[in-house]
């Protein structure tokens, strides 16, 4: 210790005597630095402009890694918007803020909000970059805005036309980034920016841009600190405080309260968001550089009601445009803003009152595990893992209502269903009033059933038997037949012609040999009628009575009495091409074989048949599959097979006696599905819409008007609303539907394309359903003129007679035997 003392002492002492003495020693000291100076300098720069460089390619390979394989998600506008949407999604995407050595070695992935207005319309979008997985995107925009619509589409650039001048801008911060913007204006400033965005035509185009990162809590620590000072009354700018410190200015804390200040109050608000590095880029195109620089002007004007009283946007020039346009990078320029404020920037609008945006599509919702891959096909999931979906045979027995607009995807659907029947070997009938869908279902049949029966009267040289008078049970025939005429011409048909046409379909069905094409004959010539009439009163006495009052009729009141029924007739017995199918003595097919796997195809198309024709004759099909498939009481339920009968343009061929509810609920009884298809709603009367609404427990529903859209959203609510039913794209289609007899919530599907078809294979087809069922057209007509006159021996034409039956000839009431090459029902 003493000795330590005395080297102080000492050193002190020679200070005292030489007081520059160390000046002495500053030249060696100097020579020194400079000398190791010399040698360490170029290592220190080298290694400078090394690590900047380093940084300069780390930045560069972070920028195209964060560009390419980049993508857009396509933004629908919903009918109805929350105002706090935009916020939520915004506080949402901030949780793609990465960890801070993640950050340091690959960078943090931003976002840019997007409008591109062109002459097309304008289109909201979300530019992601690769590292951001697209989906996650669509899934927090569905999230934040229920009934927005997304698509995910490739980056595709301007194509950077000589004949175009480009002008781009920026807008950054005016002021210090703790300040807030404006975020409550109203009304919505977006609605003036996109009032300037509007108009554009030819190749015309401007984008909006605004840039997004998330910030980290470095930047929410620092607004903070930023807030305190202000409390503290401490300028909270680096280079006031300084000023200050050499100044000598001591900083004094402010007079009032500082926690209720309206500058404190205004930082911590926003240091308690989540904060964002943002930046908003304008570029315009047009076909001259004035144009463009106008039109910029005016959007960047359009900004102005976001200012707010500390800070402003400031519009800033921009460098390498169309590289900074195309890579959305950010820059030094950019500024922090809250949740608030940038969802404020970046939101959709209110579609009304708004033209030319991309309104929302359907959503698309993905099925219920529990729903079946296997069975009567629907289609393919839309939304989620992509997977066929199907309805169970015994769930499909609870029908099927198919409701949509023209060239929504019906016929398609239509036709994968009946394809998958042929293929399973379940039966299956079908009447298409158009006639495309029968000539799909021919040219891509890869499994032929058997038996394959093609009805088309337009084509047919060779027509099939259908005698609608004959049947299991005569009285039932009947009855069907006079129901559908009567449904048909309900306007025009008063009791007295239901009466007439009733004994006289009676009274024909007594006779296997007589047809439809038969009543006229029998309603106008007595002659021809009295061996029919003759003996009816012992078998039928009513009957009888029937035809004595209408002999004793006059003339002229006969004639009045049966015009009403012979003009509905004439006009449907005149085709010489449906009466050949109608006027056949037998039914040249069985059509309980059809039901139990085979397959019906009937073509009546209105074009060239006629619309009441086509009704007429789709109707008298329907009641002839009902009375079939009554046939199955007497077969017990376990061995009766599953079939299907498919009606394209319901509402004008279900004529039946029976009401329609009976047959959707009786005929599931019977193992007969309905599969019913139509446009919309009001095609229906009432109970018919009511019995479909109930016992068609499978709905599938395309693109249909915003009137059924309303109706039908009670059958797809909550999942689906009667926007999404009314914008569903084309083959897409809501359904809800059932799983072992329970109902499942509604989903979205898209139908399967149908493969390409081969005309040689409908053709075989059709060559060999004439060759197996049906006639020869000349012979059908000489039968048909025969029994409608009295053959006298010789040759020689009389009064006209129903033919003797011959002991070859089957019993009133007994299965028709087949013809040559035919089947008999």
């Amino acid at each position: 210790m003493r000795q330590r003392t005395r080297r102080h002492t000492r050193t002190l002492q020679r200070l005292l005597e030489e007081p520059g003495r160390p000046l002495h020693s500053l030249p060696s000291i100097a020579h020194h630095v400079l000398s190791v100076a010399e040698h360490v300098a170029p290592i220190l720069l080298a290694g400078t402009l090394a690590i900047g460089a380093a940084a300069l390619v780390l930045r560069r390979v972070r920028r195209g890694r964060l560009v390419r394989g980049a993508c857009l998600v396509r933004i629908g506008v919903p009918p109805e918007l929350d105002p706090a949407s935009a916020r939520l999604l915004w506080s949402a995407l901030h949780d793609l803020l990465r960890p801070r050595m993640v950050r340091l070695l690959a960078g943090q992935p931003h976002l840019a909000w997007e409008v591109l207005a062109q002459e097309a319309g304008t289109t909201f979008r979300l530019w992601v970059p690769e590292a951001i997985p697209p989906g996650l995107i669509e899934r927090a925009i569905a999230s934040a805005w229920p009934g927005a619509s997304t698509s995910v589409e490739p980056v595709s650039e301007d194509d950077g036309s000589e004949s175009r001048a480009t002008v781009a801008c920026e807008l950054s911060l005016s002021g210090p980034d703790w300040f807030s913007l404006q975020t409550g204006v109203k009304p919505d400033p977006l609605a003036l920016i996109l009032g300037q965005l509007s108009g554009l035509a030819g190749e015309r185009r401007a984008l909006v841009q605004v840039l997004a990162r998330p910030a980290s809590a470095r930047e929410q620590r620092r607004l903070r600190v930023a807030a305190r000072r202000l409390r503290q009354g401490i300028p909270p700018q680096r280079l006031a405080r300084m000023i200050d410190l050499f100044a000598g200015r001591a900083s004094k804390p402010p007079t009032h309260d500082p926690t209720v200040a309206p500058d404190v109050r205004e930082v911590i608000n926003k240091s308690g968001e989540q904060l964002y590095r943002c930046l908003i880029r304008v570029t315009v195109t047009a076909p001259s550089r004035g144009e463009a620089t106008g039109r910029i002007h005016a959007i960047l004007g359009a900004f102005a009601p976001y200012n707010g009283p500390r800070v402003w946007l400031r519009r800033r020039r921009v460098s390498a445009a169309a590289r900074r346009v195309r890579e959305r990078s950010l820059n030094r320029r950019a500024f922090l803003l809250g949740v608030s404020e940038l969802a404020a920037l970046a939101h959709l609008p209110e579609a009304q009152g708004i033209s030319g945006l991309t309104r929302a599509a359907a959503r698309r919702v993905p099925p219920p595990p529990a729903l079946p891959r296997t069975g009567r096909p629907l289609g393919l999931a839309d939304a989620g893992p992509a997977r066929p979906l199907a309805v169970s045979v015994p769930d499909a027995r609870q029908h099927l209502h198919v409701l949509g607009a023209t060239g929504a995807g019906k016929s398609t659907a239509l036709a994968q269903l009946i394809l998958a029947d042929a293929a399973a070997g379940r039966g299956a009938v079908v009447i298409d009033p158009k006639g495309d869908l029968v000539e799909w279902i021919l040219a891509r049949l890869e499994h032929v059933p058997t038996p394959l029966v093609v009805i088309d009267p337009e084509r047919s040289e060779r027509p099939v038997g259908l005698n609608v008078l004959q049947g299991p049970d005569p009285q039932l025939a009947a009855e069907h037949l006079v129901g559908t005429f009567r449904r048909m011409y309900e306007q025009f048909w008063g009791p007295r012609t239901d009466d007439i046409l009733r004994a006289c379909v009676l009274t024909l069905a007594r006779d296997p040999r007589l047809t439809l094409a038969e009543i006229p004959t029998c309603l106008s010539n007595a002659a021809w009628r009295a061996p029919l009439t003759a003996g009816l009163a012992k078998e039928d006495p009513v009957l009888a009575s029937f035809w004595r009052w209408y002999d004793e009729l006059s003339e002229a009141s006969r004639v009045q009495a049966i015009g009403p029924l012979l003009n509905k007739l004439r006009a449907f017995l005149l085709r010489g091409t449906v009466r050949t199918i109608v006027g056949q003595e037998r039914t040249t097919f069985s059509l309980g074989e059809v039901l139990d796997g085979g397959l019906l195809l009937a073509r009546v198309p209105k074009g060239t048949l006629g619309e009441d024709t086509s009704r007429l004759l789709g109707g008298l099909f329907v009641a002839r599959v009902w009375q079939e498939a009554l046939r199955r009481s007497r077969v017990p339920e376990e061995e009766r097979r599953d079939c299907c009968m498919y009606v394209d343009e319901v509402h004008n061929y279900l004529a039946l006696p029976h009401s329609f509810e009976d047959l959707l609920a009786e005929a599931r009884g019977y193992r007969l599905s309905l599969c019913l298809a139509h446009q919309h709603l009001a095609q229906l009367p009432r109970a018919m819409s009511d019995a479909l609404s109930a016992n068609a427990r499978t709905k599938l529903i395309f693109n249909c008007s915003p009137e059924d859209a309303r109706s039908l959203e009670r059958h797809v609510a909550p999942e689906l609303s009667a926007h999404d039913l009314a914008n569903l794209a084309r083959r897409q289609a809501a359904c809800r539907t059932l799983n072992d007899g329970e109902t499942l919530p509604a989903f979205t599907l898209t139908t399967q394309a149908l493969p390409d078809g081969e005309e040689r294979r409908a053709a075989h087809l059709r060559a060999q359903s004439e060759q197996s069922f049906g006639s020869d057209l000349r012979s059908v007509e000489r039968r048909l003129r025969a029994r409608q006159l009295r053959v006298l021996p010789g040759g020689r034409e009389g009064t006209s007679r129903p033919p003797a039956r011959s002991a070859a000839d089957p019993p009133a009431g007994s299965p028709a035997t087949p013809s040559p090459g035919g089947r008999a029902a």
